[in-house]
């Protein structure tokens, strides 16, 4: 889910592509920071209107003024045109094309007359993500270490410059360092949602004030009575092993994990065995899950449409069939398709929503992400998904990659045919 593209620039550093440095939205200020690491940017006018059906000829004779001029202050001999419009039927072998990073001989130099692309410039230890859009110059040195990405849904059109063509074959870096940051996801038609659970269709509270607790207070009662059934037996050795202490008795293993509730840490066994004594209390009535009246309608209302709806949580997947099982407004289950947690990869990291994407069954860029924390977002738009960002009790500063919403009420969700 995107906003009308514009100028930008957002540097984060190299090792990390969840941390934004620096935001610049003024071409005159991205204009500055870029050319401290010797690239040209420039703002200007591509004033002429270009028909749908316009060659590389008809684009160059609207700019022919232009063309003449930068081929003369520069020595380009040659130029032409790349143009994509939404939907052509090759956009992704296009697009596949330049993801990865690479260099080239020969300087790239390009300006957009129409629609907008995302350069990735890896210099300095920094990785500067450039939008450009019409009305934008850049000009890349040689050997200059890079990727370029068109979007899922590509339409633009740019003159290329060239001095010797032959010099801009791709020189690939082997670097995977693009798997790490923020794909150009254009808003478009979904066949799947993944949300996540907390502070997105559920109360903060509810998990931090209700359930965690109540798993606190009776987890060492619950270890105690059930500590040598098969299930339980096989969650307490898991714990072992994440602690590294194979000996340690039950009354032991339940110590440490209050000790890792203390911590908050995200540890597959202790959410296991939370969920089991969840499951005690749903069973026994001693509470019901929490569902904003929002998240419920809507989606009932996706799952009516055909939108395949799955959870991503933290929680343990047997935690999220027991809290959609029990909610204020019923039985949920039958909505969900699938259920992903920790078991499938960290939340925060690109890897975990390209493994979901591939159990899916569609591309990245068909599925729309759900979530309330901004690194889970992050990780979810480096795979390629479209996002949404939930911020129910006031607003934060915007972010520019990912839409601020309030509600489910205010998220845009076509169905794809």
């Amino acid at each position: 889910m995107t906003a009308t593209p514009q100028s930008s620039l957002t540097i984060y550093a190299e090792n990390d592509a969840q941390t934004i440095l620096e935001h610049l939205t003024d071409g005159d200020q991205i204009a500055a920071r870029l050319a401290q690491v010797g690239i040209v940017f420039e703002r200007w006018n591509a004033s002429a209107q270009l028909a749908d059906d316009a060659d590389q000829e008809a684009v160059l004779a609207a700019y022919a003024d232009d063309v003449a001029r930068i081929k003369a202050d520069n020595g380009f001999q040659s130029v032409d045109v790349v143009r994509l419009k939404a939907g052509h039927p090759d956009r992704k072998t296009f697009r596949q094309k330049f993801l990865a990073e690479h260099t080239h001989a020969e300087d790239e130099v390009r300006f957009f007359v129409e629609g907008s692309g995302w350069f990735y410039l890896h210099l300095d230890g920094k990785v500067f993500v450039t939008q450009c859009v019409r009305n934008d110059f850049i000009h890349v040195p040689a050997g200059t270490e890079h990727w370029f990405d068109m979007g899922n849904q590509p339409e633009f059109a740019a003159i290329r410059f060239f001095t010797n063509p032959e010099g801009w074959v791709a020189q690939w870096t082997d670097n995977p360092i693009a798997l790490s940051f923020p794909m150009y996801v254009h808003a478009e038609p979904v066949k799947a949602i993944v949300t996540d659970i907390e502070g997105t269709t559920s109360s903060i509270s509810f998990v931090k004030d209700v359930l965690f607790p109540y798993a606190k207070e009776n987890l060492v009662a619950y270890v105690a009575a059930n500590g040598t059934q098969p299930q339980v037996a096989a969650i307490l050795d898991q714990a072992r092993a994440e602690a590294g202490q194979a000996d340690l008795s039950n009354d032991a293993v339940a110590a440490l994990m209050l000790t890792w509730i203390d911590e908050d840490r995200k540890v597959t066994p202790l959410k296991a065995l939370q969920g089991m004594i969840w499951e005690k209390g749903y069973r026994d009535g001693d509470f019901q899950a929490h569902l904003y009246n929002d998240a419920h309608q809507h989606l009932q209302q996706w799952f009516e449409a055909g939108i395949a709806l799955y959870i991503f949580s933290s929680g343990s997947i047997k935690a999220q069939h027991l809290m959609f099982e029990h909610t204020t407004f019923g039985d949920l289950r039958p909505w969900f398709k699938g259920y992903f947690d920790t078991t499938t990869g960290p939340k925060k990291e690109a890897e975990s929503y390209r493994k979901i994407a591939a159990e899916i069954g569609v591309d990245a860029h068909e599925i729309l992400f759900l979530s309330d924390v901004v690194a889970e977002l992050d990780g979810a738009r480096a795979a390629g998904m479209q996002t949404a960002w939930l911020v129910r009790d006031g607003q934060q500063a915007a972010h520019p990659f990912h839409t601020q919403v309030d509600s489910f009420n205010t998220i845009k969700v076509t169905a794809a045919s």
